[in-house]
C-alpha cells in the first residue's frame, strides 16, 4: 500500500495578508483566501508529504482535538483537491 502523498499545484500564484493566504488559480481563473490554520497546512504542502503528517503538525501547533483536526483536515484537503489546488504523487490507483 502506497501512501499518498499530496503538494501544491504548480498552476498557482500565491501571497501572504496578515495571517492569511491568498491563491490565484492561473488555470480555473479564480481565488482562494486561506485563514491562518489553512495557511499553515498550505505551508506544509511546499514539500509533498500525506495527510498524517500534516494532521500530526497541526495537532503538535495548535490546541484542537485529534478527531476534530482530522475531520477538518481532510475536509480542507478535498477542498483543495477539488479545486485542483493539490497534486497526488504515489498514488496507488
Amino acid at each position: 500500500h502506497t501512501t499518498m502523498k499530496l503538494s501544491r499545484s504548480e498552476q498557482l500564484l500565491s501571497t501572504k495578508v496578515a495571517e492569511d493566504i491568498f491563491l490565484l488559480s492561473l488555470e480555473k481563473g479564480a481565488y482562494f483566501r486561506m485563514d491562518p490554520v489553512g495557511a499553515r497546512i498550505w505551508e506544509l504542502l511546499e514539500t509533498p508529504c500525506d495527510r498524517e503528517t500534516i494532521v500530526q503538525a497541526l495537532l503538535a501547533e495548535y490546541e484542537v482535538d485529534e478527531a476534530t483536526c482530522r475531520k477538518e483536515t481532510d475536509g480542507f484537503l478535498d477542498r483543495l483537491q477539488d479545486a485542483s489546488l493539490l497534486r497526488r504523487e504515489g498514488d496507488s490507483e
